[in-house]
């Protein structure tokens, strides 16, 4: 593998830059070619080894930490008042997907009853909830069933 090297000719503090005619490079390939006016910068080129491009600065095989996110707390009081008190539950659901919003998970709990409190906690992809119910008739059962 060859990398180009691009750098600006290098001129002493008394030279002139007066345009040179280039010379063909068929001619003479043992000694390096003056520059031309219209490119105005020497090309280099050297060949690489595989050792040196893994030991590049811009390479690195650790892996920088990741920036873990805040664990973020909310808590929703949907101003529901229950007839009974003594009917409400308070459930904690674990590993819900961090794709579904606060309403998308509020309305699945709303299949399974009256929704009096939600409490959201969020670790990066999963969110677990903690939700004081009041349970329907259907989901009252299998709970005390123990389903």
């Amino acid at each position: 593998m060859d990398i180009e090297i691009l750098e600006a000719p290098k001129m002493s503090k008394h030279q002139s830059k007066v345009a040179v005619q280039p010379e063909d490079p068929k001619d003479d390939v043992s000694r390096p070619s003056l520059p031309s006016p219209s490119g105005g910068k020497k090309r280099k080129t050297a060949p690489v080894s595989k050792a040196n491009n893994s030991q590049s600065p811009n390479k690195t095989t650790k892996k920088q930490p990741v920036a873990t996110s805040p664990k973020t707390i909310s808590t929703v009081m949907t101003g529901y008042e229950p007839a009974n008190k003594d009917l409400i539950q308070e459930i904690t659901v674990y590993d819900i997907s961090s794709i579904w919003s606060q309403l998308d998970t509020l309305n699945h709990l709303k299949a399974r009853g009256q929704v009096v409190a939600i409490k959201f906690k969020s670790q990066q992809k999963y969110v677990t909830v903690t939700v004081s119910i009041e349970l329907n008739q259907e989901a009252t059962r299998l709970w005390n069933d123990g389903a």
